[in-house]
């Protein structure tokens, strides 16, 4: 009787077949995979957790635009002692772009943001086109004094006094831009950045003076 040929061809007995035919043991296989996978899963459940952590701190990306039911409204009203003594009125900076920025100088990110506001400051200093106003969130008036000492930053900082309820913030730092106008036109979620917001502010100062000088003037008519 003819032997059986393998898949190869080959009969099973075959002493020079390159098949093995030795019993599989499924049992320590199976072992060995199911530990395998059982360390993937810590691994992506350590990355998943790792990359919330930062997400919820603002680690990554930096600022983000978020949508606000205050967008293209008026700003609240904003009449208050700033910490050091100064009387603060929001309307009185009508004309001219605003930040407000909620902080604290217990939040990391808050701290990493600060030098990007200081350059702001320097900034619309230099133009006249830009002023910054902080409510310290949670914070006591000497912990934000002492704070502004040791890192610079001359803008009026208000007590919280339930501003961070008419701005409805989650979580801070959070701030806004106001238009010259009044309006809120950009809500910030995370640190700000200098140099995009300056960006931004000088194309829209840009666009409304383009606009402004095409509308015909009715000086020296007669």
């Amino acid at each position: 009787m003819s032997e059986t040929p393998d898949h190869d061809g080959l009969p099973s007995d075959n002493p020079g077949s390159p098949v093995d035919h030795s019993p599989v043991d499924h049992e320590a296989v199976g072992e060995s995979t199911g530990s395998m996978a059982r360390v993937i899963a810590v691994v992506v459940g350590l990355i998943v957790v790792g990359l919330i952590a930062l997400f919820a701190s603002g680690g990554i990306g930096g600022r983000t635009t978020k949508a606000s039911a205050l967008l293209d409204r008026r700003v609240p009203e904003m009449r208050a002692t700033a910490t050091d003594g100064r009387e603060f009125d929001i309307d009185n900076l009508r004309g001219q772009w605003v930040l407000v920025n909620f902080f604290g100088t217990w939040c990391p990110p808050c701290v990493a943001e600060h030098p990007e506001l200081v350059k702001l400051e320097e900034w619309g200093e230099a133009n006249g086109r830009l002023s910054l106003v902080s409510i310290a969130f949670a914070d006591s008036p000497e912990n934000v004094q002492g704070f502004f000492d040791a890192n610079g930053g001359n803008w009026p900082v208000l007590d919280d006094a339930n501003l961070s309820v008419k701005f409805q913030i989650a979580q801070v730092p959070e701030s806004f831009l106001i238009a010259p106008s009044g309006l809120v036109v950009e809500h910030f979620t995370g640190g700000i950045e200098a140099d995009p917001l300056i960006d931004l502010i000088a194309f829209n100062d840009t666009a409304a003076g383009s606009t402004e000088s095409t509308v015909p003037s009715d000086e020296g008519g007669g």
